[in-house]
């Protein structure tokens, strides 16, 4: 083995040299698989190979890019209003960073991009379903007050009316149904058609 080093370092047979370097890089460099540092050291001796062996950066910028972005996700409601694209992109954040862990920074790189495009793609999606979603309890709302003029005089109801507003306005959706369900039910029990 030392002597295959010796070959190459001192290039005194140059065709066998540039073989070994070409199927080294072949092997090495195309799988991303990555060389213990002593056979590393004794390559970087060779002119014009240590160019080939520089080390791949850290992708810092991408990675802040890419926590901003799952951050803003998270923030617009990707969780409750995207799940699907949500979780790919936690998923492909969680592979970047165990492939930065393992210093393999094509792979993190990889992962990092993936992973930004699915938490635009989450956040694009909760935005939409969350206009969605309040579009469709303001046009309940609406109907419902415009059946039931007389509750609108009130002041039990007029309540209640207030906090389906609120609900709204503050996109608690699954908690504006639920208490529009109870109302619902309180004007069946009082004998008035509920919907």
């Amino acid at each position: 083995m030392r002597m295959f080093f010796f070959h190459i370092v001192n290039f005194r047979q140059t065709s066998k040299a540039l073989l070994y370097i070409l199927l080294l890089g072949t092997l090495f460099f195309s799988t991303g698989f990555t060389l213990p540092e002593k056979v590393e050291n004794l390559l970087k001796q060779i002119p014009y190979l240590n160019k080939v062996l520089k080390k791949e950066k850290v992708p810092n910028e991408l990675l802040e890019k890419t926590q901003k972005a799952l951050e803003k996700a998270f923030w617009e409601g990707a969780p409750k209003f995207a799940p699907k694209p949500w979780q790919k992109a936690q998923d492909y954040f969680q592979k970047a960073q165990k492939a930065l862990e393992e210093k393999n920074y094509r792979y993190t790189q990889f992962y990092l991009e993936k992973s930004l495009e699915w938490a635009k793609k989450a956040e694009e999606k909760a935005i939409k379903e969350r206009k969605r979603q309040k579009i469709k309890a303001q046009e309940k709302l609406k109907k419902f007050l415009t059946l039931h003029s007389e509750i609108k005089k009130d002041p039990n109801w007029q309540i209640k009316i207030r906090l389906l507003e609120e609900f709204i306005k503050y996109e608690k959706f699954e908690e504006f149904e639920k208490e529009f369900k109870k109302i619902q039910e309180e004007l069946k029990k009082g004998g008035q058609a509920p919907f």
